[in-house]
């Protein structure tokens, strides 16, 4: 799905919006000043049409589940090496996922937008990065109830 398939901003979350600007034209360096409230939404709808909502969602849960592994210490060297691989500039993905998080105070997310992010990060994330369960055995409940 692309973001023009979408109704507004609280179609993505906090986290998505930051990846749709780690893959927009908002400069590294950018720092946020008041009233750059639709250049920033620009840079959120140009880099939701480059990769689309679906991998929007898949970059945020890997990137708020490496965070979690990482403070955990089960980082392995391979999951750290993908996942410099697939974000090679750490600088841009910290500045773009603080802006994405700034962008709540004006456009808040949609509880349907806030209930498909709800899910074990860190299991996901290791996962997609090792093909392995992070607990092995773990029924996990599909049907969204927690």
């Amino acid at each position: 799905m692309k973001l023009s398939d979408l109704s507004d901003l609280s179609d993505l979350s906090a986290g998505e919006r930051g990846m749709a600007l780690y893959v927009s034209e908002m400069p590294t360096g950018y720092r946020y000043r008041r009233g750059d409230e639709g250049l920033v939404e620009t840079w959120i709808s140009q880099g939701a049409e480059r990769v689309g909502t679906e991998t929007l969602h898949e970059w945020d849960l890997l990137q708020r589940g490496y965070v979690l592994l990482d403070l955990e210490e089960l980082a392995t060297e391979e999951i750290s090496t993908r996942h410099r691989a697939l974000f090679p500039n750490a600088r841009r993905v910290v500045r773009s996922r603080q802006l994405g998080a700034l962008t709540i105070l004006w456009q808040s997310s949609s509880p349907e937008t806030i209930a498909r992010g709800a899910v074990d990060a860190a299991a996901h994330t290791w996962r997609a990065y090792t093909g392995t369960d992070l607990y092995p055995g773990y029924e996990w409940d599909t049907e969204g109830d927690f």
